[in-house]
């Protein structure tokens, strides 16, 4: 591992920052900051709550630097679609940006055209299944997506000058293939990243690691929420890395276990346990001093 220690120490921090996303728009709402949104538009980026995108990309930037052989992307969602964003992703060498765009902030390319409609009118490059995981009363489901990209140039905002040269991925699921019962609204994502989308495979894979955020979310909360990462009242650093590694290992198995049993019930648990483990889970939940014969399935 390069650099292990110091690495370890700037994930910390990331994840740090990360955690305290919500906190910080919560304190805000409390102590007024939920301006009108025209005297928001006149602030800093640095006195508004965009900041932290800011922020968690140079976090990123400062771990790339110890692995300039690893390409790292920062990804985010529509409310990560900041310019000041895509302006420090492309000043210098660094890591990557994938960012969901927001169609609400109605970014234009060249020709005063609406980045929407220019890319509407591309043709279908080619069409990718991704899966949509169980999510509330949400059942796990199959998409087929039509692909669509382009290099572009972004128009600057009235309150920038410098355009941005950008990649555009834009994805919108095949209604008609949908089942009937399915009431979800059909996907349709516009990605902008700094990573060169040449080919449709290029686009699938940027595809790919964008529907990754739903196990990276799921990740954070068990990581925060089930090994409550932030009540650690350790001190010093090493303590700290030592003790957040553990916690990701614990987080992920969590994690891993609980997709397990969303996506594959009637597997049996061995898939996960090692029959030391499974008969000892066994007899605790059951409360009782002898272990069944056969292994249990995952759910």
């Amino acid at each position: 591992m390069l650099q292990g220690s110091k690495l370890g120490r700037e994930l910390l921090r990331l994840l740090n920052d990360m955690a305290s996303f919500y906190p910080l728009r919560l304190a805000q709402f409390l102590t007024g900051g939920n301006r009108k949104k025209e005297k928001r538009k006149k602030l800093p980026i640095e006195q508004k709550e965009s900041i932290k995108w800011l922020k968690s990309f140079r976090k990123v930037a400062e771990i790339q630097k110890l692995c300039p052989e690893t390409l790292l992307v920062s990804m985010g969602d529509r409310e990560s679609d900041i310019y000041d964003l895509f302006l420090e992703a492309t000043k210098e060498a660094g890591p990557a940006i994938l960012i969901r765009a927001d169609k609400g902030r109605k970014r234009k390319v060249d020709r005063e055209e609406y980045l929407w409609e220019f890319m509407a009118k591309k043709d279908v490059a080619g069409i990718l299944k991704i899966h949509i995981p169980h999510s509330g009363s949400h059942v796990p489901r199959d998409a087929w997506l039509d692909v669509r990209f382009a290099e572009v140039t972004l128009r600057p905002p009235q309150d920038h000058s410098q355009p941005i040269q950008i990649w555009a991925v834009h994805v919108l699921e095949r209604v008609w293939q949908r089942e009937r019962e399915i009431k979800d609204d059909p996907i349709e994502w516009m990605l902008l990243t700094t990573v060169p989308v040449e080919t449709f495979a290029d686009a699938q894979k940027r595809v790919e690691w964008y529907s990754g955020r739903w196990g990276i979310e799921v990740f954070h909360r068990t990581l925060k929420s089930g090994c409550r990462i932030k009540d650690r009242q350790l001190e010093v650093a090493d303590r700290l890395e030592t003790c957040l590694g553990m916690d990701m290992v614990v987080a992920w198995r969590v994690y891993y276990l609980t997709m397990l049993g969303r996506e594959t019930p009637d597997v049996s648990c061995t898939v996960f346990f090692k029959e030391i483990e499974w008969k000892a889970l066994c007899c605790f939940v059951n409360r009782t001093p002898i272990a069944p014969q056969e292994p249990p399935t995952i759910d």
